[in-house]
């Protein structure tokens, strides 16, 4: 069984996405910003209905671990879904809304932290 530490769930996730075919995949270490997680992981999706696959096959793939989401927003209009891991909370977005929230300037995280 893979080892269930926040750092190799990041990983798997971003792999996921990846294999999916999500753009401009980051996966931000806010450990030292935040309480309430370890990482936040984006991706670019290319239409709502990819948003939500997207999220399906990270949650799938996360499943046989005994991994589920405390919760996903979103699900309603998939422009902009958020599956909540814990220690990992995972956005997913369409272009148009990833550049209009710009999470990353949001956040503060400088470049450098953005692995």
């Amino acid at each position: 069984m893979q080892k269930r530490s926040p750092a190799n769930i990041k990983k798997i996730i971003v792999a996921t996405l990846k294999e999916h075919k999500a753009i401009g995949i980051l996966a931000l270490n806010i450990k030292k910003l935040t309480d309430i997680a370890d990482y936040m992981i984006i991706g670019t999706a290319n239409s709502s209905t990819h948003v939500k696959t997207l999220i399906e096959k990270t949650c799938g793939k996360l499943a046989p671990m005994h991994i589920k989401p405390i919760g996903i927003e979103g699900a309603d209009t998939r422009e902009w879904m958020l599956a909540d891991f814990g220690n990992i909370i995972v956005h997913i977005m369409i272009e148009r809304v990833r550049k209009f929230y710009n999470l990353e300037k949001l956040w503060g995280i400088p470049k450098t932290a953005k692995k």
